[in-house]
């Protein structure tokens, strides 16, 4: 058989698909009690739609759309947040005089302080504040 591009791809693919297979059916594994992960697995109920659906953070709370460069607006003013967030819905919950809770979805992000104009990011951000 000739060596092509094709037939390199085709070659990977089915590699690819032999080892797939020996690791989930072939030899056990001693973290899941000497079974192979094929014996250990389930379908999810849940299909997936590869969208993810609108948070509903409640009442009391400020929503700002981080913008595609990673920044938010507040009262006239640009401040960057993360361009990990881009085009996503974040809360801003009042927590003090002049001092907001920032959320995306459940997770803490950071502190913001209106008065000086300053964000400041949560360090462990699966923490409650």
């Amino acid at each position: 058989m000739p060596w092509n591009k094709t037939n390199i791809m085709q070659q990977r693919t089915l590699f690819i698909k032999a080892c797939i297979h020996e690791y989930n059916h072939e030899p056990s594994h001693e973290g899941i009690d000497r079974q192979t992960p094929a014996q250990c697995y389930t379908h999810s109920t849940r299909l997936y739609t590869g969208k993810i659906e609108p948070y509903d953070y409640g009442d009391g709370v400020h929503l700002r759309q981080v913008k595609g460069s990673g920044e938010i607006k507040w009262q006239g003013k640009t401040y960057y947040l993360s361009q990990v967030l881009a085009h996503e819905a974040v809360a801003f919950v009042p927590y003090a005089d002049g001092v907001w809770h920032i959320f995306y979805r459940f997770h803490f992000l950071g502190q913001f302080d209106e008065r000086e104009g300053k964000l400041q990011p949560a360090m462990n951000w699966h923490a409650k504040p």
